[in-house]
């Protein structure tokens, strides 16, 4: 008899057609929905912290640059006069116009090759931050790195504002920033979590 689709046949007539719908126990269809509004509420948050991390690394990045390049000037100057005190020596030690030894003419070029040590050093430095900055920023904007007119800096007043905080009132301060709205967010989307399990 199941070889055929005929309904009125003997043990056709025995079968059961329904439909059965499962209705989630107790709070679990709200506690689901919570779970989503934290999801969708935890974007924004992550959002600002991105932001917030980026113009961090991009101002330390920036900051960097503006220091190797300082130094970089400050050494290319040094070596200059190092250079021309070495030309002097030399000059005086084949007059022999005064009393000049090999030992200050070998020191005059062990300080100017450590010099030179340290200049390609803090070149090679300046080149692995320039790259990092690079995935932000296009080259001409820090060709000539003078300043960064997009750099925030803390103000004096915020800063002895934050110093006058008691700790209470620093932590409360403290709580508007992204990641402590996040950590927030975490502590509430387990704690669904948990009710939502013992619900099940």
């Amino acid at each position: 008899p199941v070889d055929s689709f005929e309904l009125t046949q003997e043990p056709m007539t025995q079968l059961i057609v329904g439909i059965e719908q499962r209705l989630p126990r107790g709070k679990s269809l709200a506690l689901t929905a919570s779970r989503g509004e934290i999801n969708v509420s935890t974007e924004p948050e992550r959002l600002r912290q991105r932001r917030s991390d980026v113009t961090r690394q991009v101002s330390h990045q920036w900051l960097a640059i503006r220091s190797h390049h300082l130094i970089l000037s400050h050494l290319n100057s040094e070596r200059g006069w190092l250079e021309q005190w070495l030309d002097l020596l030399v000059a005086r030690y084949r007059t022999a116009s005064a009393a000049i030894d090999q030992s200050s003419l070998s020191s005059t070029r062990i300080a100017l090759v450590r010099l030179e040590e340290r200049r390609l050093h803090i070149e090679q430095n300046f080149e692995e931050v320039r790259h990092q900055l690079a995935q932000w920023l296009s080259s001409d904007h820090f060709d000539t790195p003078a300043e960064n007119p997009r750099l925030e800096m803390l103000s004096t007043e915020a800063v002895e504002y934050l110093l006058s905080l008691s700790d209470t009132a620093l932590i409360d301060q403290l709580h508007g920033h992204p990641a402590f709205e996040l950590r927030d967010l975490a502590l509430d989307k387990a704690a669904n979590a948990v009710a939502l399990a013992k619900e099940a």
